[in-house]
């Protein structure tokens, strides 16, 4: 099983291959590996740690991306596509500032904006689930919300297979 769509393996396929031939060398590509259960929780964990210290960013009270954002959905999509046969939730977060049911709905949409972006470079939709979880998980710092930190995307990931 595997997370990039059948076109893209195709394309990736010819290019690897075409990179080979064009320095002389055998491309021999071999299909990922299915995600054992240890695997999943590894990637989720490693995905969870890197957007903490990387967050993906978004403009203020928005489901835009920011420039910075792109370089780290980059990363992101490069380790999701470490291992075949895994669903991956995008779990949407934001502050408590505002409305609940507006965070709701922007907290979704975040989510759904990072799930397309991490289609466009190559993981396979089918895959990927948008959840948003509004201000219903806040991050706290002695007590008190770390508005900073809770306006985040978050990764729950399964082994499928």
């Amino acid at each position: 099983s595997s997370i990039l769509t059948p076109a893209a393996a195709t394309h990736l396929d010819r290019f690897w291959t075409a990179v080979a031939d064009a320095v002389g060398a055998t491309a021999t590509l071999e299909p990922r590996p299915d995600a054992t259960a240890a695997d999943a929780a590894d990637l989720e964990a490693q995905l969870n740690e890197f957007v903490a210290a990387n967050p993906v960013q978004f403009q203020p009270g928005a489901a835009t991306l920011t420039a910075d954002a792109e370089v780290v959905l980059d990363q992101l999509a490069a380790q999701a596509l470490a291992f075949g046969g895994v669903a991956i939730t995008i779990e949407g977060h934001t502050d408590s500032d505002g409305e609940a049911a507006a965070n709701l709905t922007l907290s979704q949409r975040r989510a759904e904006v990072v799930l397309d972006a991490l289609v466009a470079r190559g993981l396979d939709a089918a895959s990927l689930t948008a959840e948003g979880f509004g201000e219903t998980q806040p991050v706290l710092a002695s007590g008190v919300e770390d508005k900073d930190a809770s306006r985040r995307v978050e990764f729950r990931i399964e082994a499928s297979a």
